[in-house]
């Protein structure tokens, strides 16, 4: 991931964010996301109009997500550059959304250094191509934060938003989720710069991120009394958007997500 200035390790809570009533999430594989931020992209947001397409490219893959979710992810960690490379001690990582040689693998099945559509440049560079496969690595890293979640409704990372959890799980690793609130500087403040940029570019202005819509058979845990753990007011799910679509959209360029370029 591109790297943040560190700032003291420690005993953190979440800034910026708010926590409001804590969901279990116990099978519900497809459940929405509800998200107040879940309004489209502002015109005016400082997103390059090709990003616009990886955008959509990645929420095609991953309609769960909202875009205003995929935009800041993406400007975090690659300020939508389609080369952008950090070295780190496990190889390093690449492109919009900054995979690392595993994932990549994982989910392309083949090594960073394919160019199996022969533009001249690593697949994991080509925008379009990264922008799907990496919708695909998100909604398997949601999937597992998902199971996570249920397994393990104790933990305090259970009871935060679904897309903090996840956030965590990207930046530094789902074991991350059961040292919560003890996480690294660098995800903390990457928390509260996504939840930023989300305010920010939401057509509607409104932004907060709230948990899963919940199950209706499951039990629902009471809300904490008081505040946030950073003193803020709970913000109200009331106006809570589904970032969900009745059906994915098609890729643009590829009818399925598994359509990857083939070597010959």
């Amino acid at each position: 991931m591109i790297k943040l200035a560190l700032g003291a390790l420690g005993f953190l809570s979440v800034p910026a964010i708010a926590i409001v009533t804590a969901v279990a999430v116990g099978g519900t594989a497809s459940a929405c996301i509800a998200t107040s931020a879940g309004g489209p992209l502002a015109d005016d947001a400082p997103i390059p109009a090709i990003a616009r397409t990886w955008i959509a490219e990645t929420e095609a893959s991953c309609p769960d997500l909202p875009e205003t979710w995929i935009a800041a992810v993406m400007a975090q960690e690659s300020d939508f550059r389609p080369d952008a490379h950090a070295d780190d001690s496990n190889g390093g990582t690449w492109g919009l959304l900054q995979m690392n040689a595993s994932i990549w693998k994982a989910h392309y099945d083949h090594p960073p250094n394919a160019d199996l559509n022969r533009n001249g440049a690593p697949d994991i560079e080509d925008p379009d191509l990264h922008a799907a496969v990496g919708g695909t690595y998100l909604c398997a890293r949601l999937a597992g934060v998902r199971q996570i979640r249920a397994d393990h409704p104790d933990w305090a990372s259970s009871s935060i938003p679904i897309l903090d959890a996840l956030v965590i799980a990207h930046n530094a690793g789902e074991s991350r989720l059961r040292t919560y609130p003890t996480i690294p500087a660098v995800t903390a403040k990457f928390i509260a710069n996504v939840e930023e940029r989300m305010t920010a570019w939401t057509a509607d202005g409104v932004s907060g991120a709230a948990p899963e819509v919940p199950n209706p058979a499951l039990p629902v845990a009471a809300a904490p009394s008081g505040g946030s753990p950073t003193g803020g007011a709970r913000p109200s799910s009331a106006g809570a958007r589904s970032s969900c679509r009745p059906a994915p959209r098609p890729m643009s360029r590829r009818p399925c997500a598994t359509a990857w370029p083939t070597s010959v």
